[in-house]
């Protein structure tokens, strides 16, 4: 009869302690996701910043070169030559950069743009660069897309010279 009586409490114990744990995790859980999200956006403007200042140092001599690293723990980063710009992308995030549907100035040069899609938002982080500069990827007027991905890309930053009053700015894998 005891014996019962200790497995039937061990059991109910385990159910309170489980579900205690489940209502944490409910309440936690969202904070850290925001949190993270937040981080994500955050080195993402970092590492725009640190391409940027890359730029500007290639930008005025011809041959001119900076080895960049990108990590992207979140989102895509699109090298977009038609547009001639470099471009952020995180979707479906919990966290809020700012007022949706209104572009910020980050810091140096990024502007974000929060778009809401329900109760998500996507996070767009740019460097424009229209009128300004010529960027191209691999030597080419293409855009290319850098993924989420665990070791960080590493990138050329070049200036190949000045076509029509621009400066021809060139990304390249290095590896």
């Amino acid at each position: 009869m005891k014996k019962g009586q200790i497995w039937i409490e061990t059991v109910i114990y385990t159910l309170i302690g489980l579900a205690l744990i489940g209502i944490v995790l409910g309440f936690v859980k969202p904070a850290v996701d925001e949190k993270r999200d937040s981080v994500a956006v955050t080195s993402s403007i970092e590492m725009l910043n640190n391409i940027d200042g890359s730029i500007e140092e290639v930008r005025y001599v011809a041959g001119n070169s900076r080895p960049v690293e990108i990590k992207m723990s979140k989102g895509k980063m699109i090298v977009d030559s038609e547009n001639d710009s470099i471009v952020i992308l995180i979707e479906d995030s919990v966290y809020a950069y700012g007022q949706p549907g209104s572009e910020i100035n980050a810091s140096g040069n990024v502007v974000v743009l929060t778009t809401q899609k329900g109760n998500k938002y996507t996070i767009r982080l740019f460097l424009n660069y229209k009128d300004k500069l010529n960027i191209k990827y691999n030597g080419k007027e293409s855009s290319y897309t850098f993924q989420k991905a665990q070791t960080p890309y590493k990138i050329s930053i070049t200036n190949t010279g000045t076509k029509n009053d621009l400066s021809q700015i060139d990304f390249s894998s290095l590896s």
